[in-house]
């Protein structure tokens, strides 16, 4: 079978506004309700399956392109086909952690910023992403020079970890803007926020930092009758914490309908989108900001 010719893909960046809870049914830890992780990282993920029923339902409500959406999305019955959008997991790229100074620090590593650009290349900008910084040991972070995280004995303190800071004025400071110009484009307020509180940790502080970072909150049922805990009625459930950053990528196959996919591009991915994602709406949880970036080639 001769393979199927694609466009270049749109990348989707998924900034949480309020946690967010896209669980994987009942957990085998303390936590009863864990969020998706990857299976080989163990790294918080929104599976491209739940992006994808989210956006369809929001197309739905859309007069321009609510009787496009079978052919985007395809259908699901029996006799049903597949549409011709395909949306990736999105996979996490900022973890929100607490600082003792500056309040929080947007973190990520080496490994997830490898990953980023690889897939970002895929795209149309890999020329223009610039090298990959790394800590030289577990012991540093990288950062701005004037960054509002560390104290006056040059130390980050990222919940339990005291990071010495190495100011980075090239890659760091580059891929600071890059990202920043990314998630708020038109924002230069929020943009100097971002780069202030951006830092890179060596990657096994970002796997422990996924790890003991997500928020865990304690639910309890009452029993009206009662007024105390009914049976069974205390749990623990994960979240995603807010300020969170994820990308993926929406793949198109022109073959299945260049139409489609024309409608798609213009009318569907593209801009910004805020969605509510995951459960746990009735208690604010899984409010986002969805952004859309198509780079041409070149």
């Amino acid at each position: 079978m001769a393979p199927v010719k694609q466009d270049l893909p749109i990348v989707y960046w998924l900034q949480a506004i309020t946690p967010v809870h896209v669980g994987t049914g009942q957990g085998v830890g303390f936590v009863d309700l864990p969020i998706a992780r990857e299976k080989v990282t163990g790294w918080p993920v929104i599976p491209g399956t739940s992006l994808k029923g989210v956006l369809r339902d929001y197309c739905l409500h859309q007069p321009d392109v609510c009787r496009h959406v079978d052919a985007i999305f395809g259908t699901a019955s029996a006799d049903g086909a597949a549409g011709v959008a395909s949306v990736t997991d999105a996979r996490i790229v900022l973890m929100p952690v607490r600082s003792l100074y500056g309040t929080f620090s947007y973190v990520t590593s080496p490994l997830v910023l490898h990953r980023l650009r690889r897939d970002l290349g895929f795209s149309g900008f890999s020329g223009a992403l610039p090298d990959v910084p790394a800590p030289s040991d577990v012991s540093q972070v990288l950062a701005l020079p004037s960054t509002p995280l560390a104290a006056d004995e040059g130390v980050v303190y990222l919940e339990e970890f005291d990071l010495q800071v190495v100011a980075d004025s090239t890659h760091t400071s580059t891929w600071a803007a890059l990202l920043a110009t990314q998630l708020f484009p038109e924002d230069p307020e929020w943009q100097q926020l971002f780069k202030e509180r951006f830092a890179i940790v060596a990657d096994d502080v970002f796997q422990l930092l996924c790890e003991i970072g997500t928020e865990v909150s304690a639910r309890v049922r009452i029993e009206d009758r009662t007024g105390v805990v009914a049976n069974g009625g205390l749990w623990y459930e994960e979240s995603l914490p807010s300020e969170a950053v994820l990308a993926g990528m929406v793949w198109f196959e022109p073959e299945r309908g260049p139409d489609a996919v024309s409608i798609a591009r213009q009318q569907v991915f593209r801009g910004e989108v805020r969605l509510q994602v995951g459960g746990k709406a009735t208690t604010g949880k899984g409010l986002c900001r969805v952004k859309f970036t198509e780079v041409s080639a070149g």
